[in-house]
């Protein structure tokens, strides 16, 4: 069976994965409160780095509750949970059979890894009562060892997406978490996510800098440019700008539908190309656009 492209919508779900995702502790019930009025895509309740390990176990607890909740208030919910020997069987049980859409996975390093999250997960489905496979995985890579088996990782069956983790990838090589040491590493895991028909989630700038909110901004919008697909906030400020640099724009859209126009009416006419406004129309460019309409 052909793998699905990722920006298609997901077959389990219904609906097209966000463009945006807040990560939110799963133990600060303040930003719990109001998370579902941030405007993110997506919540990601946090079982790991924002959680001290003293508190996992009443995270863990409350992690069922919160998400109920947000889910109520009409927010897509996921969970960070923490790595494969480090807690993730207990995260996990605690999660399965709850009102969460998918799982996001830290710390993944080789296509093992992801194996080895994706088993737990559907064993923890199996254990509360759900169907194996509704509940999706991110593997979020967050060194050079990971980068470097990108695209075994993303084609693993049960990864639905990567994502990138720019602090954690940036302390590992001993570089500044800025566009130089970030470039190559984002590109190459939006490759890798490419090639097995699936979405990534990096931007080659500090996820940690939230204030300074240009540099953001310019760091997503290259991120689009090359083909990410959205991004991780940590801070509700940066998610506004990650929805206007990845929410396709009204010209943009306008564009589109010209190209499309212009296509179908050299296929009408038997032409397999054409061209509108200086611009060359052929199959590839008119899947782009049709894509970009699918989008919005």
């Amino acid at each position: 069976m052909p793998q699905r492209r990722g920006r298609d919508r997901d077959e389990r779900q219904g609906q097209l994965m966000p463009r945006c995702f807040l990560f939110v502790p799963a133990t600060d019930s303040k930003r719990l409160a109001r998370a579902h009025e941030r405007g993110a895509g997506a919540i990601i309740l946090d079982l790991e780095d924002t959680v001290p390990p003293d508190a996992k176990d009443a995270a863990r607890a409350c992690v069922g509750a919160a998400a109920a909740g947000l889910t109520a208030a009409g927010a897509r919910v996921w969970v960070r949970i923490n790595g494969a020997g480090f807690g993730a069987a207990e995260d996990l049980a605690a999660l399965a059979g709850g009102a969460i859409e998918g799982v996001v996975a830290p710390k993944i390093a080789c296509a093992d890894d992801a194996l080895a999250v994706a088993q737990l997960l559907r064993e923890a489905e199996r254990a509360a009562g759900v169907d194996p496979g509704r509940t999706q995985l991110i593997a979020l890579i967050e060194s050079a060892r990971g980068v470097l088996d990108a695209p075994a990782i993303a084609a693993t069956p049960d990864v639905s997406a990567l994502a990138f983790g720019s602090e954690d990838f940036a302390a590992d090589i001993g570089a500044a978490a800025d566009e130089e040491a970030l470039d190559l590493p984002v590109r190459q895991l939006v490759l890798a996510a490419a090639a097995a028909r699936k979405r990534a989630y990096a931007a080659p700038v500090s996820i940690a800098e939230y204030r300074d909110l240009d540099r953001y901004r310019a760091g997503l919008r290259k991120a689009r440019r090359i083909g990410a697909a959205g991004v991780f906030c940590i801070h509700p400020a940066q998610v506004e700008v990650a929805n206007d640099v990845f929410r396709p724009s009204a010209a943009e859209l306008e564009r589109a539908r010209a190209v499309l126009a212009a296509w179908e009416e050299a296929l009408h006419q038997g032409k397999a190309v054409t061209a509108l406004n200086g611009l060359m129309i052929d199959a590839p460019v008119a899947a782009r656009a049709r894509s970009l309409l699918g989008e919005a």
